[in-house]
């Protein structure tokens, strides 16, 4: 006579299933957070960024949204809609047809950002329209200092070219193409060794 003794446990998929969406949302989730880290990056190193208006807190900061077991997508978003021309190369025109484009005369404070009284509302009735060769421009006379004469401020155009420079797609892109498979992977890995 022999011996034998079967010991079956049929698995729980549904179980098993919850594990790999819980490891799924936990590698969407890290691509996220790094996408908006690679967002930021780019961002300091193509642009001159004025005060903190980027962080996650901030109401046009660069933000995520994490994925959940139920919803298996994470999203990177800003509010930021002054990035679009950017992103895609266009023209940019001015709500009332004219551009005010600041030349190297307008004064900056340390952070290089224009003062109000330095900025076109602010110069109301200190600056006027000049008509040049190479189209309107916004000018001021001083009379006193180093800088007396007439002074260029701003170029009044009908249309700006902003080149393209990608700082929101392109560098998610990246993060997604070498990081998402690792991440998902490692993310269904510590889901089930957490298991219960």
């Amino acid at each position: 006579m022999k011996l034998s003794a079967r010991i079956i446990q049929r698995p729980d998929f549904a179980k098993t299933m919850r594990q790999i969406d819980f490891g799924t949302a936990v590698g969407l989730t890290k691509t996220a957070k790094q996408g908006q880290e690679a967002v930021v990056s780019s961002l300091r190193s193509t642009f001159t960024l004025r005060g903190n208006w980027f962080e996650q807190r901030n109401k046009f900061g660069i933000k995520i949204t994490p994925a959940k077991k139920d919803k298996l997508q994470a999203e990177v978003k800003t509010a930021a809609d002054w990035l679009e021309p950017h992103e895609e190369g266009k023209d940019k025109r001015g709500q009332d047809g004219r551009l005010v484009v600041p030349t190297d005369q307008v004064r900056r404070n340390k952070r290089m950002i224009i003062p109000r009284g330095q900025r076109p509302k602010g110069l109301a009735g200190k600056a006027f329209i000049l008509e040049t060769k190479k189209g309107p421009v916004l000018a001021q006379r001083l009379m006193k200092g180093k800088r007396k004469g007439l002074i260029i401020l701003y170029g009044l155009e009908k249309t700006v070219k902003i080149k393209k420079r990608s700082t929101f797609h392109e560098p998610i892109k990246k993060v997604v193409k070498s990081n998402l498979k690792d991440n998902i992977r490692t993310g269904i890995a510590m889901a089930f060794a957490t298991a219960r």
